[in-house]
């Protein structure tokens, strides 16, 4: 019985451990496309981008 559980809690580690990996290798994927993105945004203001967003669509059509 004992070893059951120590069985079940390894892998439920290692679920873990792999969906940890796979969320993070992710989150560096999407924060360096929005980096790519949004330069202004690392400089500095986060309102900058926004509004850039909204009013650079009708000036470009």
């Amino acid at each position: 019985l004992k070893e059951e559980a120590q069985k079940r809690r390894e892998r439920i580690d290692e679920i873990k451990r792999k969906k940890l990996e796979e969320l993070s290798s992710l989150v560096t994927r999407t924060r360096g496309s929005t980096m790519a993105a949004f330069p202004i945004c690392s400089r500095g203001s986060a309102l900058q981008p926004q509004t850039q967003a909204s009013t650079m669509p009708p000036s470009t059509s």
